[in-house]
C-alpha cells in the first residue's frame, strides 16, 4: 500500500458498468478473506453447542453490520465533494495506512518473538 501510494486511482465509466450493487456484493461475498475473518470470530468466541438463535442472530448482526458500512461508504464515495477529496489525498491517506499496518505487523512479530 505505502509503496503504490502515488499510482492514481483508476475509476471506471458507469455508463457500459453493470449494476453497481450487484457488482459490490458480488465481489464481498466472493473475497475468501472475509469468510476467514468471521470464521476466526465466530470459532473463537462462539461456544461449541451454540444455540440455533444464537447463530442466527450473529448471522443477522454481521449481515446488518456490513451493509451498513458499506452503504454508508458507497454513499459517502457517491458525493463528489468526498470522491475529489479522498483522490486529492490518496497518495497519503495510503501511506500514513501502510505505515500504520507495516508498524502492527512489526508489533505481532515482535510479541511473538516475545513469548517464544
Amino acid at each position: 500500500m505505502f509503496r503504490h501510494a502515488s499510482e492514481p486511482l483508476v475509476i471506471e465509466d458507469r455508463d457500459g458498468a453493470a449494476n453497481p450493487f450487484l457488482k459490490g456484493l458480488l465481489t464481498q461475498i466472493s473475497n475468501p478473506k472475509v469468510a476467514v475473518f468471521f470464521g476466526s470470530i465466530f470459532v473463537s468466541m462462539l461456544p461449541a453447542e451454540a444455540p440455533l438463535w444464537m447463530t442466527i442472530a450473529l448471522f443477522a448482526i454481521v449481515f446488518l453490520n456490513e451493509f451498513s458500512w458499506y452503504s454508508i461508504v458507497a454513499i459517502l464515495f457517491g458525493s463528489g465533494r468526498i470522491r475529489t477529496f479522498y483522490i486529492g489525498m490518496k497518495s497519503w491517506i495510503d501511506r500514513v495506512t501502510g505505515l500504520f499496518l507495516g508498524a502492527l505487523g512489526l508489533r505481532l512479530l515482535w510479541s511473538a518473538r516475545e513469548t517464544t
